[in-house]
């Protein structure tokens, strides 16, 4: 079965630095895999490119990326619209960052229902959003869709930024480090919802972390990256006891339960 996503010979730089150095990458349908490397190795710059939002003064100097078979790189703003949130969904680390503070939290799942799944007519937006809202285990979705983000707890608003992720029917969700800045109970718990999300749902998954427990506990296959280089890859039991490339190892090495033979859950 040909990849959904499918990344080859990524080239990204910033002036004369090149942040990502000929990357290759896959994930196919229904497959969840983990983007591993250290802080500035270029796994978010990834994760940007392959929906066109690369930062201010970060160009692709070549490489391909194809979605479902479809040339993404060169595509302009209008062509890529039904990728972004739509296709692709990506969830952020910071979800207080990605919310409008003014703004509901369930107006704003509502506005990627509107933008893309227009064939649900506006008066039936609103079930949709508390449909979603409970889906990703909110107790209480109607409280909740008419909360500001700043009354809502971390963990709670980490959920309400899936549901929206969700709202747009993706086949692939791109997570960068979403539960990076959740406490380690709330962080098992949001790794646990998106397992079974993907499950229940089919969903492809590339899981972008430095965290080697947390990619162990949700990914089938690995890649690691270091310097925008690939220098790994494999599934995660080859990658977590045979590793290969000395960036790897140190990445287990700073894992003390792996160290010790675990699970490679969150401790």
């Amino acid at each position: 079965m040909p990849p959904l996503l499918e990344i080859r010979g990524l080239r990204l730089a910033a002036g004369d630095r090149i942040l990502v150095d000929g990357l290759d990458l896959e994930v196919g349908p229904g497959e969840a895999v983990g983007l591993l490397g250290p802080s500035g190795s270029g796994k978010s710059l990834t994760a940007a490119a392959v929906l066109g939002l690369l930062p201010p003064g970060v160009e692709r100097r070549s490489g391909s990326i194809r979605f479902a078979g479809r040339e993404l790189t060169g595509l302009d703003e209008r062509s890529l619209r039904p990728f972004r949130g739509g296709r692709i969904a990506l969830v952020f680390q910071e979800a207080a960052a990605a919310f409008n503070p003014v703004l509901r939290v369930g107006a704003q799942v509502a506005e990627v229902i509107e933008i893309h799944r227009p064939e649900i007519p506006r008066r039936e937006r609103r079930e949709e959003v508390l449909r979603l809202l409970a889906e990703v285990g909110l107790d209480e979705p109607e409280r909740v869709a008419r909360s500001f983000p700043h009354e809502l707890s971390g963990g709670m608003l980490q959920r309400c930024l899936i549901a929206q992720a969700l709202a747009g029917e993706p086949e692939l969700l791109l997570a960068d480090e979403p539960t990076t800045a959740l406490d380690v109970t709330v962080q098992a718990r949001i790794l646990d919802l998106v397992s079974s999300l993907r499950a229940r749902r089919g969903l492809s998954l590339l899981w972008i972390s430095h965290d080697l427990g947390v990619l162990a506990r949700i990914c089938d296959r690995l890649v690691v990256i270091r310097d925008g280089r690939r220098v790994e890859e494999g599934t995660v039991e080859e990658v977590l006891h045979r590793p290969r490339a000395e960036a790897t190892r140190e990445l287990i090495a700073a894992v003390p339960r792996l160290r010790r033979g675990g699970s490679g859950g969150p401790e």
